[in-house]
């Protein structure tokens, strides 16, 4: 595995455990942009759902790419791509980003998935790595 892939895939794979437990147990205060939130109105604003979907997204895509599942990389890819798509969707969505705009909140997830897609998809030593046998690592 490439090092800097190595890196963030170590990290994505100790992290969202722990913040999937950290979302799911009311057991820490939320901010979302500054503004504190309660537990309850984070999962009833459908943010906690989104936040979870990424942070899943991560954590699969991580522990799958330690597996050199080459389909994980599209949860990477999608990670956030697809909550970034939920969240123009659901009306709280300028509560928590005053003064957004959907088209360049849009605009950045999707070049955020594209630099990703061409990092994991067409970087020769990521190439080789889903390529190889595993015979050496």
């Amino acid at each position: 595995m490439p090092a800097l892939l190595r890196m963030y895939c170590q990290g994505g794979m100790v992290a969202a455990p722990i913040l999937i437990l950290v979302l799911v147990l009311p057991i820490a205060p939320f901010n979302v942009n500054g503004q504190p939130v309660s537990y309850a109105e984070l999962w009833s604003s459908g943010i906690g759902e989104i936040t979870a979907l990424f942070v899943g997204f991560i954590g699969i895509g991580a522990w799958g790419i330690a597996a050199r599942s080459s389909i994980s990389r599209w949860f990477i890819v999608l990670a956030g791509l697809l909550p970034a798509v939920f969240m123009t969707l659901i009306p709280s969505f300028y509560k928590f980003a005053p003064g957004a705009s959907k088209i360049s909140f849009l605009a950045e997830a999707a070049v955020t998935a594209i630099l990703l897609y061409g990092c994991l998809f067409w970087i020769p030593s990521v190439q080789r790595y889903f390529n190889n046998d595993g015979s050496s690592r």
